[in-house]
């Protein structure tokens, strides 16, 4: 392949001249989380019936980006992938609107249904929430604490907390932790539930199993001793000293 494929992310509702720069910018910084290998994408247009922007994927970066989209479509992107695309379609409900991702062959490889998911809501109801996920977000503010959950089973779930609670989260930041609190249930005409909107009551951290603790000693760039567990008994019989 020599040829660059052009993709295009449409905004709905807004035009180069409606469409703020800096959210803009936000949403850029989204998809290129979400892509990736950014040094391989183009601006190369945007077209004024709407906020429509074209990229180019150079030829030697192409069949990653169709990898990417396929993973994201069935959920085995990176981490950050998926929740760059769960917060662009936030960003979007935000911004009362909705948008689309086309491939080269003009089919919306990538739908951000932002407000039209409404559309698919057959039931609605503030509940009891129990989940747990990786908390990679946290945004103080004088009152509260703003917060973003990635979960296996919802996706992104955007919570708030009271500000001390919120406070000491920071502490756990990138790590795996249960909530309790109280979000709104949505489920949608597929049969799928969300929850969103989650005030959050109690919550506490996931212990990491074994070999997840040892992977990450190993991982660590540290000059072990051969005979750890030796070295080990050696300290407590010097009284826990180091020599």
């Amino acid at each position: 392949m020599t040829d660059k494929a052009h993709y295009t992310f449409k905004i709905e509702g807004f035009t180069p001249e409606t469409m703020p720069f800096g959210r803009l910018i936000d949403y850029y910084a989204q998809l290129k989380q979400m892509l990736g290998l950014t040094e391989h994408l183009h601006l190369v247009n945007v077209f004024k019936s709407s906020h429509a922007t074209c990229l180019a994927v150079d030829a030697e970066a192409r069949k990653h980006v169709e990898e990417r989209l396929l993973e994201i479509k069935d959920g085995s992107a990176p981490k950050n992938a998926l929740r760059a695309r769960d917060q662009i379609n936030f960003m979007l409900q935000e911004d009362g609107t909705s948008a689309e991702f086309f491939g080269p062959d003009r089919t919306n490889v990538i739908p951000f249904p932002g407000t039209r998911a409404d559309d698919d809501v057959i039931y609605s109801i503030c509940d009891q929430a129990v989940f747990s996920g990786e908390l990679y977000h946290i945004a103080v503010s004088k009152n509260d604490v703003k917060l973003r959950v990635a979960t296996d089973a919802f996706g992104v779930v955007y919570c708030v907390a009271p500000r001390k609670m919120g406070i000491t989260l920071r502490e756990f930041l990138d790590e795996q932790i249960q909530i309790t609190g109280r979000g709104t249930w949505k489920r949608t005409t597929d049969g799928a539930w969300t929850v969103n909107d989650v005030t959050i009551i109690d919550f506490q951290p996931i212990e990491k199993s074994f070999r997840e603790t040892v992977d990450r000693l190993r991982a660590l760039d540290i000059d072990w001793p051969e005979d750890v567990l030796g070295e080990i008994d050696r300290i407590e019989e010097r009284g826990g000293q180091f020599h």
